[in-house]
């Protein structure tokens, strides 16, 4: 994990109600800096952002939102085993995502 930023932190400070919002920001330079030797503009995309939101003010349960870091490797123009690596990361956020579900 390299950062979280909190949206609804941040709209409190200004005097907005959001639901709570949360970007976690998440990767492996191990994974990510090599594809970004042969396409550097996937820096804009890595590390990867997910996106936990709460259903709305008061409300059980949130949402998690991401974009799907193989499909922004293809969109460079990646190859399909750098892609797969980028891949890697949705397989810890799902397993991450199925323990805390099971709390």
């Amino acid at each position: 994990m390299f950062a979280t930023i909190d949206h609804a932190a941040g709209a409190r400070s200004v005097g907005v109600d959001m639901p709570e919002s949360t970007v976690l920001v998440v990767g492996n330079p191990a994974a990510g800096a090599p594809p970004m030797l042969d396409a550097p503009n996937l820096a804009l995309d890595l590390p990867t952002r997910v996106l936990v939101r709460q259903a709305s003010p008061g409300a059980v349960g949130s949402s998690v939102v991401l974009s799907d870091p193989r499909a922004l490797a293809r969109r460079h123009g990646l190859r399909d085993e750098q892609v797969e690596a980028l891949g890697q990361i949705v397989s810890v956020i799902d397993r991450a995502l199925e323990q805390v579900s099971t709390r």
